[in-house]
């Protein structure tokens, strides 16, 4: 989906998975919006510590900031990641 230039995708992680260390790209305007939809996860940016994420959490990622973001052990776990002109690739792995 997308609206007004901001494209909304939502992903799904299987329990214990989360993707790399990685970083979107942009020279401006860019970055991520986490919003966890269902069961739990975690978010880390790069120097921080992790901050865990439940139903209704949100994470409000910069561009070009380092970061990983993926399901804790309990099944069903969601997180809706919402994009905003940035190039982007989420991985599960």
């Amino acid at each position: 989906m997308r609206i007004s230039g901001i494209g909304f995708t939502n992903v799904t992680f299987e329990p214990s998975c989360c993707n790399n260390w990685h970083i979107h790209h942009a020279s401006q305007g860019g970055g991520q919006v986490l919003l966890c939809t269902a069961g739990s996860g975690w978010y880390q940016a790069e120097g921080e510590e992790p901050v865990s994420m439940t139903p209704g959490s949100v994470a409000v990622i910069p561009a070009n900031a380092k970061h990983w973001h993926g399901a804790k052990r309990i099944a069903g776990s969601a997180i809706l990641p919402s994009k905003y002109r940035a190039k982007t690739l989420v991985t599960n792995g």
